[in-house]
């Protein structure tokens, strides 16, 4: 059911969400999919074509203003001639944090280290973005399939705290298979639509590295509420 958003923003107005989104009553849901539905066993797909666990549930993240708002930041690409790449790419976090992330995204500004950039981190691998998870975040985790915007990317370090002027995003990890990481540093350029949760077995515990600043158990950043979830 294809619904227009309904917000104070006037640019926000004419754009529809997804016809697949369940009728809504509250600003923000959390939809559980069906295990017997395509949507279910098409993330589960993605899942484990580099991850293999077993998926509980998959929930749809219906959140009109967050929607409208990274339509919004797609067509700003478009008005500047920006070619931009919409990719579908993964974040790894605890199950606790999802209520957060799902009404207020995930929070680029909470970084406080990363190895390729102190942004937001995401993987087109699952099975990256599980094995570089902080250890902290325990066995009961959460999955976020994103649709990531990637306009103009550069390589990043750990002390960049925005890209370049021109660039919008940083990247890591790059081989001749691809890319593992990329980091983004600006609101509503990723969307969570779905969130996979799982019992992870086999924890990958990292090892601890000297920095200038003083210890650090992983090479990522903070996540949006305070925990250091270890974004690659």
């Amino acid at each position: 059911m294809a619904m227009a958003v309904a917000l104070n923003n006037p640019d926000l107005v004419n754009i529809c969400t997804p016809s697949t989104w369940q009728g809504m009553s509250s600003e923000m849901l959390l939809y559980d999919l069906p295990q017997e539905s395509e949507e279910f066993n098409s993330v589960r797909r993605q899942i484990h074509s580099t991850l293999t666990v077993h998926v509980k549930s998959v929930i749809r993240v219906q959140n009109p203003y967050l929607w409208g708002s990274y339509q919004l930041k797609k067509m700003e690409y478009k008005a500047k001639n920006i070619s931009v790449r919409e990719i579908q790419m993964f974040h790894c976090t605890a199950e606790s944090n999802i209520d957060s992330i799902a009404t207020n995204n995930l929070d680029w500004r909470r970084s406080t280290r990363s190895k390729f950039g102190q942004g937001v981190s995401f993987s087109p691998s699952a099975e990256y973005a599980n094995k570089y998870a902080n250890f902290n975040i325990g066995t009961d985790r959460a999955l976020i399939l994103t649709s990531v915007l990637v306009g103009r990317e550069t390589q990043g370090y750990e002390s960049m705290k925005f890209p370049p002027k021109l660039y919008d995003t940083s990247f890591g990890n790059r081989n001749r298979n691809g890319t593992l990481v990329y980091v983004k540093y600006c609101d509503h350029e990723f969307y969570p639509k779905y969130v996979a949760y799982y019992t992870c077995v086999n924890v990958h515990r990292p090892k601890f590295r000297r920095f200038s600043f003083g210890f650090d158990n992983s090479d990522y950043s903070d996540d949006s509420d305070g925990f250091y979830d270890s974004d690659f």
